[in-house]
C-alpha cells in the first residue's frame, strides 16, 4: 500500500473549498456532477476509504461502520418486532411538487410498512396547484399536505429518518448538514415539471410525467428485499433507481418527443 497517497488524499480534503467539492461529489455518486474532470477524482475515494476502515480501523465496525450497514441493522430490529414503519423524507428545493407526490404516494402504496415525509430547502408558501391538482384526480387526500422547511428535521427532537432522497439537483447540491440517525441516501432527480413551457395541456403533462416517474421508482423501492440486502448491494439498488435510465414509461415518451 502506498501511504504517501493516502496521505496525501486526506492533506487535500484538509481545505475547506476541496472538502466542500468532495462532499458534493461524494452526494451525487455514482452519478458525478459538472465539470465532468473533477468526478475523476472520485475514483480515488475507493481506495482511501478502505485504507480508513480496513487498516486505521482494522475493520471495527464499530469505529467505523458504513452507514448502510447502520440502515440495515436498524430494519432488521424493526422487520423482528414490527411496531416502528420504515421513515422516508424526500427533498426538494420548494417541496412543492415532487416531494410532494413522493410523500402522498409512498404513504400510500407503503401500506403501514412506510412512513414518508417531504421537505424544502428552500419551501415554497403552497403547493404547486398543478401538483396538487394531478393529486385530487387520482383520490389523494391533500389537506395535510404543505411545504416544510428541511430545518425541522435536523431538530434534535425530530424522529429520525432511514432513508433521505433528494429528487432535484439543485438540493442535492445544496451543502446541508447530516440529518440526525445517519440515514441511507440517494439521488433521484426528476425534471422539473414547474419549468415546462407550453400551453396548460403541456404544463399539466409534465407534472403528470413527474408524478409517473416518482411512483415508478417507489413501486420498486417497496418491493425491495430492504432487510436481505447487503449494504453493498442496498446502496447500489438505491442509486440504480436513480439513475438517468431509471425513467417511468411516461417519462420516457415525453422525452422522446
Amino acid at each position: 500500500m502506498d501511504y504517501s497517497l493516502d496521505a496525501e488524499a486526506l492533506t487535500a480534503l484538509g481545505h475547506p473549498g476541496r472538502l466542500a467539492v468532495f462532499r458534493l461529489l461524494a452526494r451525487r455518486a455514482p452519478e458525478g456532477v459538472r465539470p465532468s474532470d473533477i468526478a475523476n477524482d472520485l475514483s480515488r475515494v475507493g481506495a482511501l476509504l478502505s485504507f480508513l476502515v480496513n487498516d486505521c480501523c482494522r475493520g471495527r465496525p464499530e469505529l467505523c461502520e458504513p452507514i448502510a450497514a447502520q440502515t440495515l441493522a436498524k430494519l432488521a430490529s424493526r422487520s423482528q418486532t414490527r411496531q416502528t414503519p420504515i421513515r422516508v423524507l424526500f427533498v426538494c428545493t420548494g417541496n412543492s411538487a415532487r416531494s410532494q407526490f413522493a410523500e402522498a404516494i409512498l404513504n400510500d402504496i407503503g401500506k403501514g410498512r412506510f412512513q414518508a415525509f417531504s421537505a424544502g430547502t428552500l419551501p415554497a408558501a403552497a403547493i404547486n396547484p398543478v401538483a396538487k391538482a394531478v393529486l385530487v384526480a387520482r383520490e389523494y387526500e391533500t389537506g395535510g399536505l404543505r411545504p416544510k422547511p428541511l430545518d425541522s428535521f435536523h431538530d434534535s427532537k425530530a424522529q429520525p429518518m432511514d432513508f433521505v432522497f433528494t429528487l432535484c439537483d439543485r438540493a442535492a447540491n445544496e451543502d446541508c448538514p447530516a440529518l440526525p440517525g445517519l440515514p441511507a441516501t440517494a439521488h433521484w432527480g426528476i425534471a422539473p415539471p414547474s419549468e415546462q413551457g407550453g400551453d396548460a395541456g403541456q404544463r399539466r403533462a409534465a407534472f403528470v410525467a413527474a408524478y409517473e416517474a416518482i411512483e415508478w421508482r417507489l413501486q420498486r423501492f417497496v418491493a425491495l428485499p430492504l432487510e436481505s440486502l447487503s449494504p453493498l448491494d442496498l446502496q447500489s439498488a438505491l442509486d440504480g433507481l436513480g439513475s438517468a435510465g431509471a425513467k417511468a414509461p411516461a417519462a420516457q415518451r415525453m422525452a422522446q418527443r
